[in-house]
């Protein structure tokens, strides 16, 4: 079984996973501050560039030699809606979603790299859409700092998918899932 590499970029936090099957061989954090300057000699160097720099340090020194990620984003850099229209030919409905989606987005749709999934409800006869965008200019610093890295992005999506697949994976049941912490919990 081949080694996979998952790579998040999160708010405060970029979280690298090397793993082989259900076993993570290697979980490292780069935090943003740790790219931040701290002094006018680094300010100049562009944040990109220390974060590359980085990021290959914490490669090497972890021995991760991939050359395909999964790239997983923060709900910030995202913008996901959700909406209704009616049934319709297949052949309109991505005009029909882009112009829906038009009246959620403070931007115009040109500037995004968008998908989309639609589910039918044949019972109301209306078609349920999750649509999901990104700024051409955010995916494209992120696809940026991972091509200066030698490494190709084989999927993105955003975290909380991951979140959901991750506890389908180690078994946890679709619907119900909770957490609730206990004194005991919070003793250490």
């Amino acid at each position: 079984m081949a080694k996979a590499l998952a790579i998040y970029f999160g708010p405060t936090l970029i979280s690298i996973v090397e793993s082989k099957g259900k076993k993570i061989l290697n979980h490292i954090q780069i935090s943003h501050s740790a790219v931040s300057p701290s002094d006018d000699l680094e300010e100049k160097v562009p944040y990109e560039l220390k974060l590359v720099a980085l990021f290959k340090d914490e490669l090497r020194r972890n021995k991760i030699e991939a050359s395909e990620a999964a790239l997983s984003l923060s709900g910030k850099d995202l913008i996901i809606r959700t909406f209704e229209i009616p049934m319709m030919p297949a052949e309109e409905l991505k005009s029909a979603i882009n112009f829906e989606a038009k009246k959620y987005i403070p931007f115009k749709v040109e500037e995004l790299v968008s998908d989309f999934q639609v589910k039918f409800d044949k019972l109301n006869h209306r078609n349920f859409i999750l649509f999901v965008g990104i700024k051409k200019e955010i995916l494209d610093k992120h696809f940026s700092i991972l091509s200066q890295l030698n490494i190709k992005v084989n999927t993105l999506e955003y975290s909380a998918f991951s979140i959901l697949r991750f506890l389908k994976l180690v078994g946890l049941k679709d619907k119900g899932i909770g957490a609730t912490k206990t004194r005991e919990d919070h003793a250490d």
